[in-house]
């Protein structure tokens, strides 16, 4: 018998990430008898949040940080044990949480990280212009020791991956972003992408691998790690 958590979820930033990682998690739960053993999880999809990127480069967190805390309250008085924020820009606001909500919180660059260190292979960070300027991973606990393997893109190919990213937000191409992909890992030679936004979720359950074989690249999606502690 499954456990009784319940797993909470603030989504909708954006919704079309949010909604693909809940039909993941049900998609690909461990065997049950029947839908009764499935995990409990209640979500909130408030795509009105302002835009991450754009407030905290400019230092404004307040409103963010308020609607945040308001949010993540909501879903612990629902009964959630635990919390995901599904955005990985807006986990730069967890600092500032008070210390018994943070105690709730899977950390999607944590686990992404994690998943570095195990490993041990060269993978490139593909994230926002937010989480790279306020180096959401490099202040994360597990960054020193996988440091050595993270490789970052160079400023243009930053810039056309965030452009890629806010694409997705509305209209997912599998060609384009395959495609664009594809000469990302071989400018840079890694076998690995990191999911440094929530939005490549889309990319990593559609696309899978792009390629088999000793050559395949692999997708260190921290939404598909974390629904491994999902029980």
């Amino acid at each position: 018998m499954r456990t009784k958590n319940t797993y909470g979820i603030l989504g909708g930033l954006g919704p079309l990430a949010s909604a693909q990682f809940l039909l993941s998690l049900y998609k690909n739960v461990d065997p049950v008898e029947n839908e009764q053993e499935m995990p409990k999880v209640v979500m909130i999809s408030d795509p009105t949040f302002p835009d991450r990127t754009t407030y905290f480069l400019k230092g404004f967190y307040d409103e963010i940080g308020s609607r945040t805390e308001s949010a993540i309250r909501t879903l612990l008085q629902l009964g959630a044990s635990h919390i995901i924020l599904c955005c990985i820009t807006l986990h730069a606001i967890v600092p500032f949480l008070p210390r018994k909500l943070r105690r709730r919180l899977i950390s999607l660059p944590e686990a992404a990280l994690q998943e570095v260190i195990r490993i041990k292979q060269r993978a490139l960070l593909m994230s926002t212009n937010g989480t790279r300027g306020l180096r959401i991973f490099e202040n994360s606990p597990a960054w020193k020791e996988a440091s050595s393997f993270v490789t970052l893109p160079d400023e243009t190919d930053q810039q056309e991956i965030h452009k890629l990213i806010y694409a997705m937000k509305t209209h997912f191409d599998p060609t384009k972003t395959q495609l664009f992909l594809a000469y990302l890992c071989k400018k840079y030679q890694v076998g690995h992408l990191i999911c440094g936004c929530t939005e490549f979720h889309l990319v990593s359950t559609q696309l899978k691998d792009l390629d088999s074989g000793p050559n395949a690249i692999k997708f260190i999606d921290p939404l598909n790690l974390v629904m491994k502690q999902v029980k």
